[in-house]
């Protein structure tokens, strides 16, 4: 219903309200989620903490980058914010939350090895 209310408006305008929907939506989800798995809001979030931290050191270190204006060449400086940007990421995540990545790692293994 949406799409066909706004498609006239262009993507942006649609994209938007579809964001904007969801974002309206998420909490209703967030609290059927909780009643279904009888658990806390703390225990939904939990999975959320390590990669929004993450998340969070890595536009620092983009914002760090580009604000430097060391590199002169506009592919060259992209491709330092990307590198920068995934390392830093990396980096952060697995300092948090190495014990999941590692258990994530097993369960793709043992589907890989069973198949």
């Amino acid at each position: 219903l949406l799409i066909v209310a706004l498609y006239r408006f262009g993507v942006t305008t649609l994209v938007l309200a579809i964001a904007v929907q969801t974002f309206l939506m998420w909490p209703i989800s967030v609290a059927m989620v909780l009643r279904v798995l009888k658990i806390d809001v703390w225990h939904y979030l939990r999975p959320f903490v390590a990669p929004a931290l993450a998340s969070a050191a890595m536009l620092v270190a983009v914002l760090a980058i580009q604000r430097s204006h060391a590199i002169e060449s506009a592919y060259l400086d992209l491709l330092a914010q990307v590198a920068t940007g995934a390392v830093v990421y990396c980096a952060v995540l697995f300092a948090l939350d190495s014990a999941r990545i590692f258990r994530m790692r097993d369960v793709v293994l043992r589907r890989v090895v069973s198949a």
